[in-house]
């Protein structure tokens, strides 16, 4: 039997305490080893033929003072953290690392949302990793958008998609009490074998 285990136990949060980091930074390092995490899947997935699926690098802009000095950066993010083909079909996600059990909606922003919204048909998504779960989930364009959609409304929304249907809370955070079996990926040692919630979802 596969052995689960959580992403702390990764080593995700070795070294990180918020009394030594601000929030940005906080996100910043989760961010990164669930990016480790998802490198090695991908490069797994190369190896056996599978899928080649690459990160798309954030941008980093300097902001400079009058004298020239660089006071602070700007992250330029157009569109999703990877992109790729499963075969002959094109790929797209965005990886997004939760605090707590929760992801707050307001992480995933409007450019990448956009981005993902004219993806249309083809594979997108939105990979969710929460603090203390033995897994991640694969949450499809439209499931984002409806809770994006049920955020602003300020209520519940129903969405249904490929067979599959889903009430968005309305909140400003996505709970791992929300998330569909169907979207489901376990942790191993592995890593983060997504493309088995892909090939589950999409067929």
């Amino acid at each position: 039997m596969r052995k689960r285990i959580t992403i702390e136990q990764m080593g995700l949060f070795e070294g990180l305490t918020p009394g030594r980091m601000g929030k940005d930074a906080r996100y910043a390092n989760r961010g990164m080893d669930l990016e480790r995490m998802i490198e090695y899947a991908n490069r797994r997935y190369a190896a056996r033929g599978e899928a080649i699926i690459q990160k798309i690098h954030t941008k980093i802009l300097p902001i400079r003072d009058g004298q020239g000095k660089i006071v602070t950066v700007r992250y330029d993010k157009s569109t999703v953290d990877y992109m790729g083909r499963m075969g002959n079909r094109p790929i797209a996600f965005e990886a997004k690392r939760g605090e707590g059990k929760r992801l707050d909606l307001g992480r995933i922003l409007p450019q990448q949302l956009e981005f993902l919204q004219a993806w249309g048909e083809d594979i997108g998504f939105v990979l969710i990793a929460l603090e203390g779960c033995e897994a991640a989930w694969v949450v499809p364009t439209p499931f984002i958008l409806g809770a994006v959609a049920a955020r602003q409304a300020g209520g519940p929304r129903r969405v249904s998609w490929r067979g599959m249907g889903w009430t968005a809370t309305g909140l400003a955070s996505i709970r791992e009490a929300d998330m569909m079996e169907a979207w489901r990926v376990p942790i191993g040692p592995g890593g983060i074998e997504y493309l088995s919630a892909v090939r589950r979802i999409w067929g």
